[in-house]
């Protein structure tokens, strides 16, 4: 395999994760019954950030992932095995 195409694939599972992680991050808010203002008031993030990670607009930071999973009261560890990760 070349270079290019292991980068591509590469590229291709990482925006596979972001995706999945923000689909559970949606998921698990509308679980809850907690809409994306709340939940970025409640971890002290604006809600357009909010959109973005949950659409995988923007990678969310490993911190950021625990930040929002405590204002939901689970796990970022449990958010990533919601992904399927």
């Amino acid at each position: 395999m070349t270079s290019q195409k292991k980068s591509n694939t590469h590229l291709k599972k990482q925006n596979d994760f972001y995706r999945a992680i923000g689909l559970a991050i949606r998921q698990n808010r509308d679980k809850i019954g907690m809409t994306a203002e709340q939940l970025a008031e409640k971890a002290d993030f604006s809600t357009t950030y909010i959109h973005l990670i949950e659409n995988a607009h923007r990678k969310v930071p490993l911190y950021t992932l625990h930040e929002l999973a405590l204002a939901m009261d689970t796990t970022a560890s449990d958010l990533i095995a919601d992904a399927g990760f």
